[in-house]
């Protein structure tokens, strides 16, 4: 596909895109770029947010066959920074490569290559890796800067067919999407796709060198020109996922039948007999016993004596662009997002758009508005404000628009909030977030909350110490001090007696507390130990890579008991009858399924804690009346299981068959779309003559 930018115009209102032989216009607002080169031996990029701040930078100095990288920004008061030392070869390939990486929560990790002649020796975090290699074979470093994205680009451009094997077996490739022409230079667009199928946008010079890249990371003195690249690469991605959703979706335009299986009521909390559900389009039509006549049209689909469960909430989602986040909740059953803060506002209404008319792949979503205050630790994304009024025409700008509720943050300025509350309220808005720094839970339940933003900010209510900054990553790390909280003192029973009298919930994410204070380098968690080997290896990675800087036997000993006081305090909260909502604070659809997990070694009942993510949900967000159990004239949204979850929660993995508003989905058949090795079967499907069953 190739995009041509007018050169005698300062701005452009649109672009034509010609690929696989049919046209398609994009519109965006792409500045016309006066490149000037850059010195041979020094690339200098920023790391741009999506508001247009500068947080961070990237400089490459290039030395002959030695480069030194330096690359780092800080956003929400963390992020990453690394450093990289790597020798090419005679053909440009690295046979010298080190990297010292620090993560959002300070964790250290060290990466090493080596190639001596056709040995590749490898280490990362003291696990060591060895292998012989025919030429040209391509180390993937696991923890690496964008500016890796580039190099490896260049590499590519030089190669077959634009493709190269890596050392540890798979294929990385590059796809031409579209150039622009301007002022004599072109910037390309190109799809790299890596080893797992993943596929990241970026953007090169006419000379091969790395321009920008989808999420941010741009040419110095060029920052004002990131949101147009942004632009750009979503629509380039958009076009993807269009795509994908014609490769993977069934639409029938008749009845369908899934016969022999058991329905899960989440009222009851139990499973019925053996039945069969009708739907056509989005709407159930019917529930009836295995012996009723099948009409001659239907499309039927064999449950063999599974479990069909009403599709399930992720409560606490940040929904990014196009990314895999979306058709992979699909495939873990998820049907419905509360999205909790999206980098940008628009950009988000325009994916639900897309969503909701078909276009592309996801759950329904339902948008909260992030409001965060000004301060040197702001959380950039939406409405950053600096006074109480900015902050309430935030929530009318999101009332307006539909949004089911503001989420407050860090920075906010406490004093302002019972107004907040008060505007969103008097909206028809819920009001929830984060604990602004130097105030309490309580303080905020009592201003106007209607529940509060994930476990460890309601926690540090009784851990923090007087005067503490929860607006750094304090607001985890404190949590070891959890170990010997007891939970019956008496300002423990006071905020939850309050939240009760209050009729407020909590968000839990007991998933994310777990990743964050429990992950540790190298190790596989419990919660991850079922899927690790289905995943893709960067999948793997970023699942034993920790966050926090954990040095010592005690200090890991404080989080491992600290978590089991998470537990039980979720546990305790449940049972006082506070409704808590499960979601992930992360983004491809497995870590879901384990806070469903986590649910039930706090006390919960399997069927309990599919309740808390189906009509239990569903009635909190005032929607149990359209969807969130399965039953006639309600919304087409469930998933089949192989097997009965109500006895063992972790059989929502073996889910063979999602439908989402009617839409039938395999998620073998995603799964396969993004290098996971699948965890069952779809089911089997037999269609009358005058109906196409496949892929359309």
């Amino acid at each position: 596909m190739t995009v041509i930018v007018p050169t005698d115009e300062s701005l452009l209102k649109g672009w034509t895109i010609t690929r696989t032989g049919r046209m398609f216009s994009v519109f965006a607002s792409m500045l016309l770029l006066s490149i000037s080169s850059l010195h041979a031996k020094e690339e200098v990029f920023s790391v741009v947010l999506t508001d247009g701040t500068k947080v961070g930078s990237l400089v490459a100095k290039h030395e002959g066959d030695n480069i030194s990288v330096v690359y780092g920004y800080k956003n929400n008061g963390r992020g990453p920074d690394s450093t990289e030392q790597l020798v090419l070869d005679e053909n440009g390939f690295p046979k010298d490569w080190k990297i010292d990486f620090s993560g959002l929560g300070g964790a250290k990790s060290q990466e090493q290559f080596a190639l001596d002649g056709n040995q590749a020796r490898w280490e990362m975090d003291g696990e060591k890796s060895s292998t012989t290699v025919a030429a040209n074979r391509l180390y993937v470093a696991a923890r690496t800067s964008p500016w890796t994205l580039g190099f490896y680009a260049r590499l590519l451009l030089k190669s077959p067919g634009q493709s190269l094997g890596t050392i540890s077996g798979g294929r990385l490739s590059l796809e031409k999407i579209g150039s622009f022409t301007v002022s004599n230079r072109t910037i390309t667009g190109y799809a790299l796709i890596d080893q797992d199928m993943q596929r990241q946008v970026i953007f090169l010079e006419d000379d091969g060198d790395l321009f920008a890249t989808s999420d941010g990371v741009i040419l110095s003195d060029y920052e004002k020109f990131s949101g147009e690249i942004r632009t750009v690469a979503r629509n380039i991605e958009e076009e993807y996922y269009i795509d994908l959703k014609k490769k993977l979706a069934r639409h029938f335009d008749v009845p369908v039948r899934i016969q022999n299986v058991r329905i899960f009521d989440p009222e009851t909390r139990k499973l019925g007999e053996l039945q069969s559900v009708t739907f056509f389009r989005d709407q159930i039509t019917g529930i009836y016993s295995p012996n009723e006549p099948v009409d001659e049209e239907e499309v039927l689909i064999d449950g063999a004596g599974g479990t069909l469960v009403p599709g399930l909430h992720d409560m606490h989602t940040h929904t990014s662009a196009f990314k895999s986040l979306y058709p992979l909740s699909i495939a873990a059953g998820i049907t419905t997002f509360r999205e909790m803060g999206a980098s940008d506002a628009k950009q988000l209404l325009r994916e639900m758009k897309n969503i909701d008319t078909g276009q592309i792949i996801g759950p329904r979503i339902l948008p909260s508005g992030f409001i965060e205050g000004a301060s040197p630790f702001s959380a950039r994304y939406d409405y950053v404000v600096s006074s109480e009024e900015e902050a309430l025409e935030a929530v009318r700008w999101y009332a307006r628009r539909g949004y089911i509720q503001v989420k407050l943050y860090n920075s906010i300025n406490p004093d302002w909030v019972p107004a907040i509350a008060a505007e969103a309220h008097r909206l028809g808005l819920r009001v929830t977030g984060h604990i602004p720094a130097f105030s309490s839970p309580d303080q905020m339940m009592t201003a106007g909350f209607d529940e509060v933003t994930h476990i460890n900010q309601l926690m540090m209510g009784w851990l923090a110490k007087p005067g503490e900054d929860m607006r750094t990553m304090l607001r985890v790390s404190a949590l070891d001090r959890a170990a010997n909280l007891d939970l019956k003192r008496k300002d423990v029973r006071k905020s939850i007696a309050l939240m009760k009298s209050k009729g407020l919930a909590l968000d839990t994410s007991l998933g994310i507390m777990e990743r964050v204070i429990l992950t540790r380098t190298n190790q596989t968690q419990p919660g991850d130990r079922a899927i690790m080997d289905h995943l893709p290896s960067k999948m793997r990675h970023m699942r034993t890579e920790a966050v926090l800087p954990v040095k010592t036997e005690e200090e890991d000993l404080a989080y491992q008991n600290a978590f089991k006081k998470l537990l039980e305090t979720v546990g305790l909260i449940y049972r006082s009858g506070i409704q808590i909502l499960p979601g992930t604070d992360f983004f491809d659809g497995f870590p879901l399924l384990r806070e469903l997990e986590l649910y039930v070694q706090a006390g919960l009942t399997p069927a309990e804690a599919l309740e808390t993510a189906t009509l239990g949900s569903a009635k909190y967000l005032g929607h149990g009346d359209q969807w969130g159990s399965i039953e006639k004239g309600k919304s087409a949204d469930f998933f089949l299981v192989d097997g009965d979850p109500t006895k063992d929660i972790r059989l929502l993995h073996k889910n063979r068959m999602t439908v989402a508003r009617g839409v039938v989905y395999f998620p073998p058949e995603i799964h396969k779309e993004f290098g996971i090795r699948p965890f069952a079967t779809p089911p089997a499907v037999t269609c009358p003559e005058q109906v196409d069953c496949k892929l359309n």
